[in-house]
């Protein structure tokens, strides 16, 4: 609720002075680009393009580059994880809630039956 009125009341306010900036729609919206914050701003964006980053795209890519850990103790786990069959299992979000036969409601992505014993 204190989300909507701060969204209301910042709707009468010059966009430059706004606390708080919403994405108008899941497009790319260019006055993101050029507002210059006063002091804290919360921003409610998707960030959906890469119009939002092409000024900056090398540094991101440079600041985000894994680069693989050189000490004995991670080199050591790598190579055990590489000698051996890994295993990957990914369940599917299940929107609705099941109950259980214990009658337990679940708020899990999963089936209650996996968590089971």
């Amino acid at each position: 609720m204190r989300r909507y009125h701060k969204r209301r009341w910042n709707q009468r306010l010059p966009f430059a002075q706004r606390p708080y900036l919403v994405q108008a729609g899941i497009d790319f919206d260019q006055s993101l680009l050029h507002f210059k914050p006063k002091g804290t701003v919360y921003l409610e964006v998707y960030w959906q393009g890469e119009d939002y980053f092409k000024n900056v795209a090398d540094t991101l890519r440079q600041d985000l580059q894994i680069t693989p850990p050189t000490d004995t103790d991670n080199l050591a786990i790598a190579a055990r994880i590489g000698d051996c069959t890994a295993v990957h299992v990914h369940f599917l979000m299940n929107p609705t809630p099941t109950v259980s036969i214990t009658r337990r409601v679940n708020t899990t992505n999963a089936p209650l039956v996996i968590y089971e014993t």
